[in-house]
This record gives structure tokens, C-alpha cells and sequence, in this order.
């Protein structure tokens, strides 16, 4: 299946998804000629398909969750992709802003997305096998929350109310790759409805202008106007809230949170890795460890690789929002309030423990050993 709209003016308001292909969501020509006009007033997710490019024309998202999506859970193996060749587009989500479960790419036009206000979600979002943000034309403006912000793999950029890199990745877990950001200033990035959002370089030209439409503390830029030798100012409400300078992708996937804790399970320490036993559905009590079982489950640690890092807010944050199941261990590790539950709460826990805001003291609970029958 695809759509392709190449013209007229189409305005939707859904229940459920604006605009939904299951395999290509193709908008405006590859030429540039085409010019359509989509506005999307109010849906679940705006725009989605397995791939999805947006080559020209120009379109308005306001979604109660992600906004434009490159996913398709019935199809198995298949490489996702988000694209976006030209146009103009602006998006309001209140899940991820554009989310590519597979890469994405920005080779032209202008795009200006407000992620979720809440910890969970990202203006940007890309998927957790490797995938990159490869960005080599065009302006993208990406603001919302700083713990699940992306930054771009290849290509320049500019943070501000970046993470600085670098918290460790738990008990014997590899940390996550540092992102490169470049944050220099020491204000927070405090966004609310109706602020005014300039940056500007050192010659106070401004390279970026808009205005919030809710709560913020990340923002991420990338212009062919940046330039590796400036420093760029962010101004809110007029007011200076630090200063950047120009980062340059890794290639690889966007991260930041330094490097790996000590210690950890290793093939024949005599310490054996948990394994996860059979687990509640939804709404059932939780599981219990069961005896004759050897090691330490470490909380937050969802998917059990002895780090807590991205992937498990990620995991955990899928799992409330019903669209993953989780099981046993993973269940357990989950529910880092130990409140018999896993919700929203327990992503904000993890994410701020991820971030460097409050750490979850790596709590661990003992897992009974078994012991000798007479």
C-alpha cells in the first residue's frame, strides 16, 4: 500500500491516526514542484507509515501522541525510514515530535517540532538498533524534554540544555555513547507557553525564531546557516540562557551518559546472570523470583544487560503506554518504586536516574539460592 498526495488541501481530524499508510506515506514530488497542504488538527499519531517521505509542501501536526511516525508493527524485519527532502512543517506532539522506529534523514526544507512536555518523549526520537539521524541539508528545530532528546549522528548541530554526557551505565553495564553535546552556558533552558525562542550568533543575527507552546528544557538545532567558528546565544523571553557551540554527529547512535559501571557479572565469576522467570499479564499481581535461582537483579535495569541506560525508559515507557508486553524479570526490574505497579511514574524515576538528576542507588534485591534437600 501508499498514499502519495501531491496537491490540494487536506485537513483532518481523527479519533485515531491523521494520515496512515502500512507501507509508504509519500508527500509532495521528489522534484520539489509538488505542494500540497496537510493540516493535521487533532489525531493520535498525525503522520505515519513504514517509510515515510516528506519531499515538498507544507503541513501543521497537532497529535496526543507522536507526530509523525515511521512504524508499522505488523511487518517484521522490515527497515523503517522518515525522510524529509523539503517543505515546510511544523509539529506539536504530545508523545515523540518525529519518530522514526528505523533512520531518519533530513536532506532540505524547514521543520520545527515541540515534542511531549513530559520525561518519556523526545521532540526527536530514532530507533534502538544502531539506527542514526543523518542530517545533511535543510533546518531542523527539535524542542522538548532533555531525557530522551536525540541529537543527529552525522551532520552539524547545536544543544542547548544538553545532559553534558556522561552517567555511568550501572553495575558492569557499558555506558552510553557520548552525543558530542556542546553546551558552554550555565542557565537552565526553561520553555513555557508563549515564550519567546531566539538564537542568535555572535553578531546577534538570529538563525532561529519561535515561540513555545509548552513546557521545555532541551532544544536541538541544525541550519546550513551554522558556523564551526561562531558561538550561538539562546535567548528566552529576551533573556540569555546559555551559549553553544557547534557539535558534529559521531556516526553513531545518539546517547550520552558516559561510561560503564565496575564490577559485574562474567562468565565464570560463579555469579549467574538472572534469569527472567514466567511473569504476570497486565493488571495481575507481580511476579515473584523464583528459589534455586542465582545472582542480583538491579532495578531500573529492564532489559537486563546490567546497565540502565535509554533502551529501558524506552522499554518501560512502551510498556505503559500498552503498546509493548513485559514479563518476569523485566517486570520486576521495572517497578523501581517497588509500589506493586509500573507506570508513568516509575519512567520519570528511570529517566532522572539516566539523566543525572536523582539517582536510583542501583537498589538491589537478592534472588534466593537454592538450597541442598535432605
Amino acid at each position: 500500500e501508499t498514499i502519495s498526495i501531491t496537491g490540494g488541501v487536506i485537513t483532518v481530524a481523527a479519533s485515531d491516526d491523521g494520515i496512515k499508510s502500512d507501507y509508504y506515506l509519500n508527500i509532495g514530488s521528489e522534484d520539489g514542484t509538488a505542494s500540497p497542504e496537510i493540516n493535521i488538527t487533532q489525531a493520535s499519531e498525525g503522520l505515519e507509515g513504514a517509510i515515510v517521505n516528506l519531499w515538498s509542501g507544507k503541513g501543521t501536526v497537532v497529535s496526543s501522541d507522536d507526530g509523525i511516525n515511521a512504524a508499522n508493527s505488523d511487518l517484521k524485519g522490515f527497515t523503517y525510514e522518515l525522510n524529509i527532502a523539503g517543505g515546510t512543517w511544523y509539529i506539536n506532539a504530545n508523545g515523540d515530535g518525529v519518530d522514526s522506529n528505523g533512520n531518519m534523514t533530513i536532506s532540505g526544507g524547514y521543520t520545527e517540532v515541540f515534542g511531549s512536555p513530559n520525561n518519556g518523549n523526545g521532540a526527536l526520537d530514532i530507533g534502538d538498533n544502531g539506527n542514526t539521524l543523518v542530517v545533511t541539508g535543510g533546518t531542523l528545530a527539535g524542542i522538548g524534554m532533555n531525557s530522551m532528546a536525540v541529537v543527529p549522528t552525522t551532520g552539524s548541530y547545536i544543544v542547548f540544555g544538553g545532559n553534558g554526557g556522561g552517567f555511568g551505565g550501572g553495575r558492569g553495564g557499558r555506558g552510553s555513547q557520548n552525543s558530542g553535546e556542546q553546551q558552554t552556558g550555565t542557565l537552565a533552558v526553561n520553555i513555557t507557553n508563549g515564550s519567546s525562542v531566539e538564537i542568535k550568533d555572535s553578531q546577534g543575527n538570529t538563525v532561529y525564531s519561535g515561540i513555545g507552546v509548552k513546557s521545555a528544557n532541551h532544544i536541538v538545532f541544525t541550519s546550513q546557516q551554522l558556523d564551526s567558528a561562531e558561538t550561538y546565544t539562546l535567548y528566552i523571553n529576551g533573556s540569555a540562557s546559555g551559549t553553544a557551540t557547534v557539535s558534529q554527529g559521531s556516526g553513531q547512535a545518539s546517547g550520552g551518559f558516559g561510561p560503564g559501571g565496575q564490577g559485574g557479572w562474567q562468565p565464570g565469576s560463579g555469579d549467574q546472570p538472572f534469569t527472567p522467570p514466567d511473569g504476570s499479564q497486565d493488571g495481575e499481581d507481580m511476579p515473584t523470583p523464583p528459589d534455586g535461582m542465582q545472582g542480583k537483579l538491579l532495578f531500573g535495569d529492564v532489559n537486563l544487560d546490567g546497565a540502565i541506560n535509554v533502551s529501558d525508559i524506552v522499554k518501560v515507557a512502551a510498556y505503559v503506554k500498552t503498546i509493548r508486553t513485559m514479563e518476569g524479570a523485566s517486570l520486576i526490574a521495572a517497578d523501581v518504586n517497588h509500589d506493586g505497579r509500573v507506570d508513568v511514574t516509575d519512567v520519570s524515576m528511570i529517566a532522572a536516574h539516566v539523566t543525572g538528576v536523582k539517582s536510583l542507588f542501583e537498589q538491589e534485591t537478592e534472588i534466593p539460592t537454592e538450597t541442598e534437600q535432605d
